[in-house]
């Protein structure tokens, strides 16, 4: 049961993916009694949008506010593309004046796994992405390199679970230029975890451009971590990610940096 102490985490998911490939670590969180929301959003649940990006940062602002309204403080996590509309979904959350109600739970911190970082006003097609081996079929986007791509460090039998439950993704979320600074702009304390052999967002450069543009914003408690793994860590190597987002949990709930389930 979830701890009415305790922070809900609320995870966005990359672009092909789904909620359900946060399983692993949803458990994990659920057994040490924390409330835990992994939403599915809508650019890969059906035909194509026109503006996907926003499409699922409102998706993602309702799952934040479906905890808020209850009085519930939660920590975000975002994978990949997750960072792109889920830092939209942060200032969009902020902006709305019902959220800022006596009562309603905060966002306290940002945990960035492998994610993108986009300046505001720019699209993720502008920003020098990393290109990789699609096709595209009435506006949405096949992943035709996936195993290389996202999953060479995970055991063969889990990345073929997660292979099989990728879904075409709309292509108007990468071209789509951002409203915002989530990442940036609302006084949240911002952990970015970069993996050092990812294939989908090259370490070098573009992580590290990532990260850096936090860093150079000045955002209160920032703090960047590396695992030497592929883009999905928390499956190639679940104990260290686990690690990680222990301590950023320990932060949210002011224990420091300890990583001990309490």
């Amino acid at each position: 049961m979830a701890s009415p102490n305790k922070p809900a985490v609320v995870f966005a998911h990359g672009a092909w993916h789904q909620g359900l490939h946060w399983a692993n670590v949803a458990q994990k969180l659920q057994s040490a009694g924390y409330e835990v929301a992994t939403p599915t959003m809508p650019s890969g649940s059906g035909p194509a949008l026109e503006d996907g990006l926003h499409a699922d940062s409102a998706a993602l602002k309702s799952a934040i506010e479906t905890l808020t309204n209850q009085g519930k403080d939660i920590v975000l996590a975002m994978h990949s593309y997750g960072g792109a509309y889920g830092s939209e979904a942060v200032a969009e959350w902020h902006l709305d004046p019902a959220n800022n109600q006596p009562g309603k739970g905060r966002i306290l911190h940002l945990l960035y796994i492998s994610a993108m970082v986009i300046p505001k006003g720019i699209s993720y097609v502008e920003d020098d992405p990393v290109a990789h081996t699609v096709s595209v079929e009435d506006g949405l986007i096949h992943h035709l390199e996936p195993h290389h791509r996202f999953y060479e460090h995970c055991p063969p039998t889990i990345a073929r679970y997660c292979i099989a439950n990728l879904r075409p993704h709309s292509a108007s979320t990468f071209s789509t230029k951002t409203n915002h600074r989530g990442w940036a702009d609302y006084d949240i304390p911002v952990t970015y975890l970069a993996c050092k052999d990812d294939q989908a967002l090259y370490y070098d450069p573009t992580l590290l451009k990532f990260a850096g543009r936090v860093r150079e914003a000045g955002v209160r408690g920032f703090e960047f971590v590396e695992i030497e793994t592929d883009h999905t860590p928390w499956i190639s190597r679940e104990e260290e990610f686990m690690g990680v987002v222990w301590g950023v949990l320990g932060k949210a709930e002011g224990r420091g940096m300890g990583s001990a389930r309490i």
